[in-house]
């Protein structure tokens, strides 16, 4: 490999796999809570017409969305951010600046604000 930035596991592959790792996380969680959203009036109103207990459909939609393959996949992301941290030599939260914008990652969390 003739670059740093290319060779697997190095600093910056890792660190470009964790910035890629934050960004399938939050499609996950994307998803998870548009399932939850789409499932959870369901799950309300055949209660309410079976006279269920609020209290047993409440968390519904999340236990819809433990049983699906994306649940397993948020798993997997929490299992190797922290890894890909430390073989970047990282510690659990990140700063970088470029031209006017500042990253800010705290674990899967990121953010963006433009500098003054």
């Amino acid at each position: 490999c003739c670059c740093c930035c290319c060779c697997r596991w190095s600093r910056a592959w890792c660190l470009a796999a964790s910035a890629a790792l934050g960004r399938v996380t939050l499609a996950l969680s994307a998803f998870a809570d548009e399932i939850c959203s789409l499932v959870q009036p369901y799950a309300e109103l055949f209660g309410l017409r079976c006279g269920i207990p609020a209290a047993f459909t409440l968390n519904f939609s999340e236990e819809v969305v433990r049983d699906q393959a994306l649940f397993v996949g948020s798993l997997l992301a929490a299992e190797l951010e922290p890894r890909l941290r430390t073989a970047a030599g990282a510690s659990s939260w990140q700063v970088r600046r470029r031209r006017l914008c500042v990253l800010v990652c705290w674990g899967t969390a990121a953010g963006c604000c433009a500098l003054s």
